[in-house]
């Protein structure tokens, strides 16, 4: 009788549907053209493009593309939040821009991995300010401050605050700005992982104040033991400091 429960229970669960999936990347490019010199020039690899970072707002999904290696055009794009014709890997938009893409160009997005999108319909973006490569021997082809940009999703993309890191707080050369999350309350505060490989961290950014601060501990850099380990094969000896970071819901207040 138990056996029979389970069969039927089982039974009325719906099989999963593929939504999404890439075996590689694809950008709406402004002209054929133009993606066939970026192919040529090296400045579009397919093979180097990995998605990080999802998030949704509305109808629209944004994805974030880390500079690891060459050949990445496109660091935060966009598609829609909903298969269309039954497209499962269709090709991005840069977003905002194709202009805010430009390798070198410190007003532009140099290096996204992680983001968040707020209640107001904000997203916070936090940008390296260079290429982090796989390979450390591989020389950056830019050299920007690490900074958090907000942009405003409900008014046209309009940037709402570009905040550049101070270097006490953020150093210019090691820093990686992995990932954020947002604490709604007293203006706005947000906490940032970086995985320095020399000064690991959270940092604390304060939208109403418009300033940041770090805090470093011990615990937030790799233990020796667990340094080395193996994926598909590989050994990985790199050291990864504070990684992903996650904000337990607020705590009702005792009245």
């Amino acid at each position: 009788m138990l056996l029979g429960f389970l069969i039927i229970i089982v039974s009325c669960h719906e099989l999963f549907q593929v939504i999404f999936e890439w075996k590689s990347i694809d950008f709406q490019w402004p002209s054929d053209e133009e993606r066939q010199y970026a192919i040529i020039r090296g400045d579009y690899i397919p093979a180097n493009n990995f998605i990080t970072t999802v998030k949704f707002w509305k109808d629209k999904m944004y994805l974030t593309l880390p500079r690891w290696k060459d050949g990445v055009p496109v660091t935060l794009g966009m598609t829609s939040a909903k298969s269309i014709n039954g497209i499962t890997s269709p090709k991005l938009e840069a977003f905002p821009t194709w202009d805010m893409q430009k390798l070198g160009d410190c007003t532009a997005f140099q290096m996204i991995h992680g983001m968040e999108i707020d209640l107001k319909g904000r997203i916070w973006i936090l940008d390296t300010g260079r290429p982090t490569a796989l390979d450390s021997l591989r020389e950056s082809k830019a050299d920007c401050s690490p900074r958090l940009v907000i942009l405003d999703l409900e008014n046209n993309d309009k940037i709402v605050r570009t905040y550049q890191f101070p270097e006490y707080v953020v150093r210019r050369k090691t820093a990686y700005l992995n990932d954020i999350v947002l604490d709604h309350e007293d203006g706005g505060m947000a906490y940032i992982t970086d995985t320095d490989i020399t000064d690991p961290g959270i940092i604390v950014y304060s939208l109403r104040d418009n300033n940041s601060w770090k805090i470093r501990h011990d615990s937030m850099k790799a233990k020796l033991e667990a340094i080395g380990f193996m994926v598909a094969k590989t050994h990985i000896i790199n050291p990864v400091h504070v990684d992903g970071i996650a904000l337990s819901p607020a705590s009702s207040r005792s009245r």
